[in-house]
């Protein structure tokens, strides 16, 4: 369990991976966990789901 970070140069929004919730929306600055968080897409649908914005495939449901 733990946080996600999804966003891009401007804005980064912030999940809790246990609950799916979306947690808080901030200005993007240097991303700790992800070296490029520009290739995560998430989606909120009956459940948070996390796809490869460049593959397209499931990570996380």
């Amino acid at each position: 369990y733990g946080k996600l970070l999804v966003g891009n140069d401007y804005l980064k929004s912030q999940w809790d991976v246990k609950t799916g919730n979306f947690e808080i929306q901030y200005p993007a600055a240097n991303d700790l966990l992800f070296n490029n968080y520009n290739n995560l897409l998430a989606i909120w649908y009956n459940g948070l789901k996390i796809y490869s914005a460049k593959t397209g495939i499931e990570i996380f449901s």
